[in-house]
This record gives C-alpha cells, structure tokens and sequence, in this order.
C-alpha cells in the first residue's frame, strides 16, 4: 500500500479509539490487513527505479496534501491520528527504507518480519490496476470521515 492508504487508514482508527497508544497499535495491525489486498507491483527490492522514486514522491505530496484537507492533522504528536498514522506505516518504515532495512534484515527478528510482511503482498498486479486499488481505497476513507 501506498503511504496515503496506510497513513489515513491508521489515522482515522486512531483518531476514533482517542489514545495514542492503542492508535499506534491498531495502525500498525491495520498495516498487515491492508497488505493483504491486492495492490502490489512487481519491482527489485535491491535498488528503487525512476519509477519507484517518482511514485514516492507523489504519494508523500498526496499524503500531506489529504492529513492537510481533510484531517486538519499536521504534524501534531499529541494526537491519536498522528499516531495511528505512524502505526500505519512503521512496518513499511522499519521493513522499505533503504538504510533501516540494512540493518533491520539482517536481525533474527527483522528477517522472520520481512518474510511475513512479503508473504502477505503475494498477489502481482500492475502499476495502474495497483494504483488505482489504493486510490479507490484512499477516496472511500475520505468519503466515510467527512460525510
């Protein structure tokens, strides 16, 4: 899933237990859920392409630019969004970026979580059916917090 998804998904459950304890908790559960849908894109775990990059880039500027519009939550730490949000993606911060990942992998426990984080993500679609999955899923999110 894309930051977007999992940021917004984490946020509102967060938002909705009010603790940011057990907000940081469910996001980080909701993670694995979300992974499960099909959503994934074949690429090489060893370097990023133009393509990887791009996306990431576009889907961190959608992201601040959905937590801005529709959340009113910046950057607050005291918040339970804030934290379910960063539950939402912690697993994809310790498990995808580039220098964590180095050294997370090579630990007894990081390598059992990156076997179960991609066995979830079994199902390959394409980068436009993919994205468009997670996109759908970002607008329903949307639409069920702000009716």
């Amino acid at each position: 899933m894309l930051i977007a998804v999992h940021s917004v998904a984490g946020g509102i459950v967060g938002e909705s237990l009010g603790n940011p304890v057990l907000a940081f908790l469910a996001g980080f559960v909701l993670h694995f859920i979300l992974d499960a849908i099909p959503h994934e894109y074949e690429h090489d775990d060893k370097k990023m392409s133009v393509l990887d990059i791009s996306l990431l880039i576009i889907d961190i500027i959608i992201t601040v630019f959905v937590w801005q519009k529709y959340f009113g939550a910046g950057l607050n730490i005291e918040s339970s969004f804030f934290w379910g949000a960063l539950g939402g993606i912690f697993p994809d911060l310790l498990d995808n970026v580039p220098v964590l990942k180095l050294y997370f992998r090579k630990t007894k426990f990081g390598k059992a979580f990156h076997k179960f984080h991609g066995d979830i993500q079994n199902i390959i679609v394409g980068v436009l059916p993919g994205a468009l999955i997670q996109y759908g899923l970002l607008a329903l999110m949307i639409w069920y917090w702000v009716k």
